[in-house]
């Protein structure tokens, strides 16, 4: 199947000068793929059957839109699809209120309300932007048994009303141990599983309910993954090849994602245990930083976001929904090695509506640098 996909790629305009003199081809940046893609939309290589998709962002700069061909695009669904029916993710017994985004051509709802629809469940697609005494009445009226949405929209949601859900299957963001403690508490939730993809690749892994939230599974058929820069532990980038798309291949594509493989639950799955993703450090006071270094800080917290600004000396703000202020505030100064003569330090608890997000998707920015 692969050989197949690289004798087509050695046609594509995208692949078709990266190949090396030993036939092989090359990782694929994000901005490498993004350069070639950037304002393309009327190319007449996508003027047909075209499925486009944004690319979610991290806020930094516009959506980049990727081309698939429509039946490969159903395809991978249909076939995505079976799996989330046959580990009893979705189902007919399933009714799905979703809170998913549909905002300037952003899929994740379309794609959520298809995937229970294919498994035979009910979906109730209430929306990002719906009003929470909306989703609220919503419930009442049909009283659905899984909530699904970003954890950031989820979170919005339990802050404002206590609704019974057992189950939530939630996507594009990481779900914090503190956003899980508020919807267990407030909501009820026991049940959690997730997906995970990208407008690039498409959806290609699933955690199921009884799996730890940062364990996926991706059918073999689907994808091929690949670890590059693996550290002693085995984590290393995520590389992505796509075995369904054939028109536009997607081959060796450096996802964001940092994990490593695991042994999958039978022979026609591959396990990935997700570390993070690039992009989620900063630089303060001459010192880099990752998220995973704050988790004593945001651990408790539903949500959080870093505002990083300069005002004759370094600031760093840390947003937090829920918490306790005063400890977050001294582990916080402890980490970054607070200076009061060359930095500022300071945590705001806030409401999640004062959370900055991306527009059209509305994802939860973890780092706002204004600098």
């Amino acid at each position: 199947m692969l050989e197949g996909l690289y004798a087509r790629a050695r046609e594509h305009p995208w692949y078709r000068d990266r190949f090396l003199s030993d036939g092989s081809l090359p990782v694929l940046s994000k901005a490498e793929l993004y350069s070639l893609l950037q304002g393309r939309e009327r190319d007449p290589l996508f003027a047909l059957d075209t499925y486009w998709s944004p690319s979610g962002g991290s806020g930094a700069t516009a959506p980049i839109y990727f081309p698939t061909a429509v039946a490969e695009n159903l395809a991978q669904r249909s076939l995505f699809a079976s799996w989330l029916l046959r580990e009893g993710i979705l189902g007919p017994s399933t009714v799905a209120l979703s809170l998913f985004s549909s905002r300037t051509m952003y899929r994740s709802s379309e794609i959520f309300i298809d995937y229970v629809q294919r498994c035979g469940g009910t979906v109730l697609p209430a929306g990002y932007q719906a009003r929470d005494a909306d989703v609220c009445d919503l419930h009442q009226r049909f009283g659905p048994n899984m909530l699904m949405g970003s954890p950031g929209r989820l979170v919005q949601l339990a802050h404002a009303f206590a609704l019974p859900f057992e189950r939530v299957l939630y996507a594009s963001e990481f779900l914090t141990a503190g956003a899980q403690a508020l919807l267990s508490s407030r909501l009820g939730v026991s049940l959690w599983a997730s997906v995970m993809g990208s407008a690039e690749g498409g959806v290609w892994g699933f955690s199921r309910f009884q799996d730890d939230l940062d364990v996926f599974w991706a059918p073999r058929s689907l994808v091929l993954l690949e670890i590059a820069d693996a550290d002693e532990e085995g984590f290393g980038r995520v590389i992505v090849s796509n075995l369904v798309r054939r028109r536009h291949p997607l081959l060796r594509y450096d996802s964001g994602d940092r994990g490593r493989l695991l042994p999958g639950f039978c022979d026609e799955v591959v396990g990935l245990q997700l570390a993070g993703r690039h992009g989620r450090s900063f630089q303060f006071s001459a010192q880099y930083y990752e998220l995973s270094e704050f988790d004593s800080v945001v651990g408790e917290a539903a949500a959080f976001q870093f505002v990083l600004r300069f005002e004759e000396r370094d600031w760093l703000t840390l947003r937090l929904v829920g918490g306790d202020e005063e400890r977050a505030l001294a582990e916080l100064r402890r980490i970054v090695r607070y200076n009061p003569l060359a930095n500022r330090v300071e945590v705001e608890l806030v409401a999640p509506g004062d959370l900055q997000r991306v527009a059209h998707s509305g994802k939860i920015l973890p780092i706002v640098d204004l600098r």
